[in-house]
């Protein structure tokens, strides 16, 4: 079964899934990467050339192709991947879903100079990030555990029991 980490942008979702991979020795996808990989390009500049809509076609098809094709690990998902309902579907039929949370403050400290992340550019970036942030925080409410983030090694630690408890729990 797959661990599915979602959670705003900037709340940790790459750091946690590399970490809780390493040390249980599970595999790690980055959904973002497969889709720059897939495509040849950054997600920056697929998102100026293309557009949003475009992008979460190519987000929704790589989760997809993912889930359907490949041995289970740790998926690592983009911040906006919950947004498409047939994805928070597959997600939560498929995987344990854990919803990391960082407070906004945290998210607007990581955030600020960050240049890599298309929905956060150009002017107001504390309007877009405020808007965005409480936009998408209902929509993550439906995976199966939700932490605060605090520590990244008791995190993984907790994440991991948590899913062993949900694996045990469906069989």
């Amino acid at each position: 079964m797959w661990i599915s980490l979602i959670g705003f942008t900037g709340s940790g979702k790459s750091t946690v899934g590399r970490a809780l991979a390493y040390s249980y020795g599970l595999l790690c996808y980055d959904l973002d990467a497969w889709i720059e990989r897939k495509e040849g390009e950054r997600i920056s500049t697929l998102f100026a050339r293309y557009g949003e809509t475009h992008f979460r076609k190519l987000e929704h098809e790589t989760l997809t192709d993912l889930l359907n094709h490949y041995p289970p690990g740790v998926l690592v998902t983009g911040g906006g991947a919950i947004l498409m309902e047939a994805n928070r579907l597959q997600m939560r039929e498929k995987s344990f879903v854990v919803s990391l949370h960082v407070p906004l403050a945290i998210v607007r400290e990581r955030l600020r100079n960050d240049r890599q992340r298309p929905l956060l550019q150009g002017d107001n970036f504390d309007e877009r990030l405020n808007s965005l942030f409480y936009e998408r925080e209902k929509q993550y409410q439906f995976s199966h555990f939700l932490l605060n983030r605090i520590d990244i090694e008791h995190d993984i630690h907790k994440i991991y029991g948590s899913f062993l408890d949900h694996v045990v729990q469906i069989r």
